[in-house]
């Protein structure tokens, strides 16, 4: 509901920006028709408002419509309106209302970009730091973040920090990671604040303060930042900056996995697994554990396969075992001697079809669904 009300506020807000530009009355102004009238006849500035009135929706006639959106955005766009290059950019780049397309992203970022939008400066810089649609370039991402952070851009604020506290496209520096971070800090973003966190955790640019970690990994968590929760449990698991509390500490990882955080499930499960800050529970340890298993964790693939061997709360299998200590050992580079070859007694036949689900587990997303179809095949 906030959100809803929030965007009604701002729709009114450009609404009323744009009637006064155009000189027109903004309490007669008639959005859907007025707009849209203006925007047929070729006008950019109602092209680009329209586009953003499809976009978010106005909450009465207007409804949201991606496809719209990006339809009007594209013709101010075309007519070299800098904030619908960006917009046009951004829905290429996250598949909305249009196929997600990389190369169409980048070109219409870089446009935007030229003609100094901000906001282009900062998704452009994302696309150079994850490879879309490029060679990834981690000094063109700082080139690109650090314009837009000099703009007081928040987010690029934090990502220039990260990347000064990394060395990437950057020579790594504790003092200039700081003063990034703080200052993406200062107006609230929530990723800064679960870093800043992690830099008092690790005495990076600042001495080690257990205390001011847990404080700063806590604003993050309680806005909804999962790592951040995940960490907080970690905290509390070890008794660090806060007394030690298994049962807080549980708490804190189950938030974080069911926003999906890989490593707070592989915890959550293990836990169950051994009845730590809960009451132990093999339905629940092999449901979380399998989450994360399915999106690469290889400690979670690692106890999944352990139960399995054992027929904790599962069928017995060996060969579903042999195959999650296999693929884990791949993501984890290799330990020596390998998992899969202590499971005695184990034949050439299990061996050969451990591997052959290993393939088939190694796919993406395709974990459980393999090991399902295995075991309906074992019957």
């Amino acid at each position: 509901m906030k959100n809803l009300i929030l965007a009604t506020l701002l729709v009114s807000v450009v609404i009323t920006a744009f009637a006064e530009q155009k000189n027109l009355d903004a309490t007669a102004f008639n959005a859907s028709y007025g707009l849209y009238s203006i925007a047929e006849q070729g006008d950019v500035d109602a092209q680009y408002y329209l586009g953003f009135l499809y976009f978010n929706g106005n909450g009465k006639d207007i409804l949201k419509d991606k496809k719209q959106a990006a339809y009007w955005y594209r013709k101010a766009a075309e007519q070299g309106y800098a904030k619908a290059e960006y917009k046009l950019g951004f829905m290429y780049l996250n598949g909305l209302g249009v196929p997600q397309d990389y190369t169409q992203a980048l070109n219409w970022l870089k446009k935007a970009v030229a003609q100094g939008d901000v906001n282009a400066q900062n998704y452009l810089g994302i696309m150079y730091f994850n490879g879309q649609g490029t060679p990834r370039n981690y000094t063109q991402a700082a080139s690109l973040f650090r314009k837009a952070a000099e703009q007081g851009y928040a987010e690029a604020e934090y990502k220039l920090g990260v990347m000064y506290l990394n060395g990437r496209g950057v020579q790594k520096d504790y003092v200039q990671a700081l003063n990034w971070i703080k200052k993406a800090v200062a107006q609230g973003d929530v990723g800064a604040q679960y870093i800043l966190g992690a830099m008092y955790f690790n005495g990076q640019g600042i001495p080690k303060d257990y205390a001011k970690a847990v404080s700063w990994y806590r604003k993050a968590a309680e806005q909804g930042y999962a790592r951040a929760d995940y960490e907080l449990g970690r905290m509390y698991l070890n008794g660090r900056g806060v007394q030690k509390d298994e049962k807080q500490a549980v708490s804190l990882f189950r938030k974080a996995a069911e926003q999906g955080y890989a490593e707070a499930q592989s915890n959550l499960g293990f836990f169950y697994l051994r009845g730590r800050g809960v009451s132990k529970d093999y339905t629940e340890a092999f449901g979380w554990l399998s989450k994360a298993a399915e999106q690469g964790d290889a400690l979670a693939q690692i106890v999944l396969g352990s139960m399995y061997e054992d027929g904790l709360g599962v069928k017995k299998s060996i060969v579903v075992a042999y195959a999650l200590y296999n693929i884990a050992e791949v993501d984890l580079s290799g330990d020596d001697p390998k998992l899969r070859d202590k499971i005695q007694p184990i034949s050439a036949k299990q061996v050969e079809a451990g591997q052959r689900l290993t393939r088939e587990i190694a796919k993406p997303n395709n974990l459980n669904k393999a090991i399902a179809v295995y075991l309906m095949g074992e019957k």
